[in-house]
């Protein structure tokens, strides 16, 4: 019996030598190394704003342009001409705001912003275009010269033969008839001065020295322009009382709409 025991215990021993010890799960490597788990993902990061950053650069030369004398005969005479240029256009009304319309550049500043606000309007949203507008034609010294009759004209004007899809595009640099008033990129206006002195309007007791700015586009076969004037309290200059509407009459059709 004694032998048996013996026996028994040595099977025991040996069996217990040949066992394996069960592995141990892998656990995550300080340095990235062997088999460690995954890494947890790196915090999301906001995507950075790539959208354009609204500017505007104006650029300033000088051409000749014949201009009658006074006397019945005309004369070449030196005129200033800049082409305003748009890093994109204004979104709001805030934005076309923040463009300084003072100094002598204010005044072609105030008609290129104009297109810009004629460039807003959809038959879906008026309100930006409207707002748009407010901010050039009410000033301190004419604060209300923005009415209904306004918003209803540039409604009408719009609206006809879909004039809305293409009106504002006629007046930017590189856009014609012949290529559906696709103007060039980066966006730009170029307009100049009338050759002719200002005019003066007295407006609730305030003299306003009136000056018009012209642009010499592709979209008709005569020059068109806006009256604007520097008011005095401000400093900025506005359009002024009606003269935003020449820029909304016909132009050369399209030849995507022919």
């Amino acid at each position: 019996m004694k032998k048996f025991f013996v026996v028994l215990l040595c099977l025991l021993l040996l069996a217990g030598c040949g066992k394996k010890e069960e592995p141990k799960p892998d656990t995550p490597s300080q340095n990235g190394g062997g088999n460690s788990a995954p890494a947890d993902k790196k915090e999301e990061t906001e995507e950075p704003d790539k959208s354009t950053k609204f500017e505007v650069t104006v650029h300033e030369d000088t051409i000749k342009k014949e201009a009658d004398d006074g006397k019945g005969e005309t004369e070449r005479v030196d005129l200033k001409q800049v082409r305003i240029e748009f890093s994109r256009l204004p979104k709001n009304a805030e934005e076309l705001a923040s463009v300084d319309r003072s100094g002598d550049n204010g005044r072609f500043l105030t008609m290129a912003l104009l297109i810009a606000a004629y460039k807003a309007w959809t038959p879906e949203n008026e309100t930006t275009c409207e707002e748009m507008m407010k901010a050039l034609m009410n000033s301190p010294s004419m604060p209300d010269t923005y009415t209904n009759y306004t918003k209803s004209f540039v409604k009408e004007r719009m609206m006809q033969n879909e004039k809305w899809d293409y009106i504002a595009d006629a007046y930017f640099d590189g856009s014609t008839p012949e290529n559906g008033y696709v103007p060039d990129e980066p966006l730009s206006i170029t307009l100049r001065e009338y050759p002719y002195l200002p005019q003066t309007s007295t407006i609730s007791g305030t003299e306003l020295l009136v000056d018009k700015i012209v642009t010499d586009f592709k979209g008709a076969d005569t020059e068109r322009m806006v009256s604007v004037y520097e008011d005095p309290k401000d400093g900025l200059w506005y359009i002024f009382s009606d003269s935003y509407g020449p820029l909304l009459a016909d132009v050369k059709t399209p030849e995507r709409y022919k």
